[in-house]
């Protein structure tokens, strides 16, 4: 939706009507109990107010703290309607716990065969060079965190696996 859309819609809802014109440039609104005071909305965005395009005085940045505030206004309100009232009763089932996809692959590279990019991509439903650059960014993460475990390339079976294993410690 448009500047101009959005403060034609405003400018209606707090009572105003729009006048018919041939005007292809200017939406002209009005108050029935002030149809003297008229406001112009050009497709542009600009906003004036006055009794004619030509003697009116423009008011673009009030009309657009208005907008702003008529906006701001018009979501608290979407919000707070959207809020559900408390039940009572019997309690329904919890509901279903968010699958975090972090710890899906954590885990699968922590399985001792290790896992391969297809069945990554499968399981997070991830294009093969997002879960890539995801095994690239734990590295990294891992490696600044001074964790004692990595992330390793190997091959099985013609296959290249990740795996997650632990850092030997290096005799002294």
């Amino acid at each position: 939706m448009n500047y101009e859309t959005q403060t034609i819609e405003m400018l209606i809802n707090l009572g105003f009507t729009e006048a018919p014109s041939n005007n292809k440039q200017w939406r002209i609104l009005f108050k029935a109990e002030d149809p003297d005071t008229r406001w112009f909305v050009h497709t542009s965005g600009k906003v004036r107010r006055g009794k004619s395009v030509h003697s009116s005085e423009a008011i673009t940045e009030e009309a657009r703290t208005m907008l702003s505030d008529w906006l701001t206004k018009e979501r608290v309100d979407e919000t707070q309607s959207k809020i559900i009232p408390e039940q009572k009763g019997k309690p329904k089932d919890a509901p279903s716990k968010r699958v975090n996809k972090t710890l899906q692959v954590m885990a699968a590279l922590g399985r001792d065969e290790g896992v391969t990019i297809d069945e990554l991509t499968a399981m997070t439903g991830w294009q093969p060079h997002s879960v890539r650059g995801f095994l690239s960014n734990m590295r990294k993460k891992l490696k600044e965190k001074a964790d004692d475990k990595q992330i390793v390339k190997c091959a099985r079976n013609g296959q290249t696996m990740y795996k997650l294993e632990k850092i030997e410690a290096a005799d002294e």
